[in-house]
């Protein structure tokens, strides 16, 4: 088993691949690169930023319905001052 810390300003971001999978008119797929993009560009940096930044992405590259769940969870950690 592997473990990772997350840090002050970290987020842990999972997205379903009905996220990643949504196309434009065109075919082309929003990927995980597109993912990034979006939480890069959010224009807050907390886990509600972060999910507005992709699901505004999610409704701009295509007006038709999803044809896959698109599920999005931000995680930050709460950081507690030393005891």
């Amino acid at each position: 088993m592997r473990t990772r810390a997350l840090g002050d300003g970290d987020r842990l971001v999972l997205v379903s691949d009905g996220v990643v999978d949504r196309t434009d008119p065109e075919g082309r797929r929003l990927s995980i690169d597109g993912v990034v993009d979006a939480i890069r560009d959010a224009p807050f940096a907390s886990a509600a930023g972060a999910v507005s930044s992709i699901e505004a992405v999610l409704r701009s590259i295509s007006d038709e319905e999803l044809h896959d769940d698109a599920t999005i969870a931000v995680l930050t950690p709460v950081l507690r001052p030393p005891a």
